[in-house]
């Protein structure tokens, strides 16, 4: 090139921009933090689903409290090779960029497009759970908790009491030889 040769305008490349913009998110640092706060405004509950795929990889998956286009359930999933926790942080992530793509990531939560669950109806039951197959108790431990969230279940500490009689409870079962 000679020197009156003229540079021709740089244009931006659009994917580097895009690339830029979630390099400058928020929800980078930490997307669990981010999720986790979209959930907690949403009022739904935040759970990661896992696949053990077999030589270190993990597929992840969170069903997110929007709906698509046509009125499915977004979910997001990442399949990811490394430990369980890496995993989970890929698809934290992934679940950031497609809220935010839709714009409802950082909205507070003025109108709420999904009904939320009435637990009680369901007797603190998902759709989906299913204690006959369940061997590790997770189910019943989401019911428990939910039902502590509706204040269906009073915490209160064991005392001397109330140990002594659940002991002699369980001893009135058994027969002294």
């Amino acid at each position: 090139l000679g020197e009156d040769a003229e540079e021709d305008e740089v244009e931006e490349n659009p994917i580097a921009v895009d690339f830029q913009d979630v390099q400058d998110a928020f929800y980078v640092k930490d997307p669990r933090k981010a999720l986790q706060g979209f959930f907690d405004r949403e009022g739904e509950e935040l759970e990661y689903e896992y696949d053990d795929r077999g030589h270190n990889s993990w597929l992840c998956r969170i069903k997110l409290p929007v709906d698509d286009a046509s009125g499915k359930q977004l979910v997001a999933e990442v399949l990811h090779s490394g430990k369980k926790k890496e995993a989970m942080i890929q698809c934290a992530l992934e679940a950031c960029r497609l809220l935010d793509a839709r714009g409802v990531l950082r909205q507070e939560a003025v109108s709420r497009k999904r009904k939320t669950k009435n637990w009680e109806d369901e007797d603190f039951y998902d759709s989906d759970d299913d204690t006959f197959l369940d061997r590790t108790g997770a189910v019943e431990k989401k019911r428990l908790n939910r039902m502590k969230k509706a204040g269906k279940i009073e915490e209160k500490p064991e005392t001397y009491d109330s140990l002594v009689r659940i002991i002699l409870m369980t001893c009135q079962g058994y027969s002294l030889m």
